[in-house]
């Protein structure tokens, strides 16, 4: 009786985890499709833009990747383009620009300085436990990109929004402010990484009795002291350089919200 109400509840839990997997990777869905909605240019339906500018429109298209081969994007009425002389193209879901970084890309936010968001994948070196071997394991990275009106693409950086908000006071403002506490938390974080190491070696020095015993004197708790704190601070510095991080996200939505509705007037 007690087997059957343990296993029963067992699966009560595997349904109620499965359901709730299926409800969050529905909002992730929801979510990448409301992103993708916001990249489309509302102006313009289906199109392709080349190299040199000019815009093709399209009813219907397939991208043909074969293996040997060059890839090539074929509209309706068997209009063929090699891919290497198109620039970007929208589709009913989003519009994409090629970046060698992370192939087509699509973009996020249209807006006077534009987001795209790509990914990678990197490989990482994992190290192993109990002697054994390392391995090496694949993982997927987002790669965000930004671009002001029609110019290049460039990483998403503080610096390289710096650039871009430089004319409105208002974002360069925000963006000092992060450049400054980036400095200050940089500072404090080496010096907390220098009272860890003093800890350490206080901690592990040791007198001994006359019966070679190690004693525990004050300069070991001292020591445990630092490597506490410093541990304790690291969490906090962490989470500081986090809270800072926002001011970039900050002045980039004034850019747009402030600077471009004046541009746009």
């Amino acid at each position: 009786m007690q087997m059957r109400k343990l296993r029963n509840s067992f699966l009560w839990m595997i349904v109620v985890l499965f359901f709730s997997s299926c409800g969050m990777f529905r909002r992730a869905q929801e979510k990448r499709i409301e992103e993708l909605g916001r990249g489309l240019d509302k102006n313009q339906g289906t199109f392709v833009m080349k190299n040199d500018s000019s815009v093709v429109p399209y009813d219907g298209l397939k991208i043909k990747s074969p293996l040997f081969g060059k890839t090539k994007f074929i509209l309706d009425g068997g209009t063929e383009i090699l891919a290497r002389e198109i620039r970007s193209y929208q589709t009913d879901l989003a519009y994409y620009t090629w970046t060698g970084e992370c192939g087509w890309t699509p973009r996020i936010n249209l807006a006077p300085i534009s987001k795209y968001q790509g990914t990678k994948q990197v490989q990482e070196y994992q190290a192993g436990n109990n002697g054994q071997s390392g391995r090496w394991r694949t993982r997927t990275v987002l790669v965000n990109y930004i671009q002001k009106e029609s110019g290049p693409l460039q990483s998403y950086t503080p610096k390289n929004l710096y650039n871009m908000v430089s004319d409105y006071a208002p974002s360069v403002e925000l963006l000092d402010e992060y450049f400054k506490k980036k400095k200050q938390l940089s500072g404090i974080g080496w010096i907390n990484t220098g009272a860890f190491v003093a800890g350490a070696i206080l901690t592990g020095t040791f007198k001994n009795d006359a019966n070679g015993e190690p004693i525990i004197g004050a300069k070991n708790y001292i020591g445990m002291g630092l490597m506490g704190g410093s541990i304790v601070y690291g969490f906090v510095n962490r989470k500081k350089k986090r809270t800072n991080n926002v001011n970039v996200e900050l002045a980039y939505d004034e850019y747009n919200s402030g600077f471009g509705k004046k541009r746009r007037r």
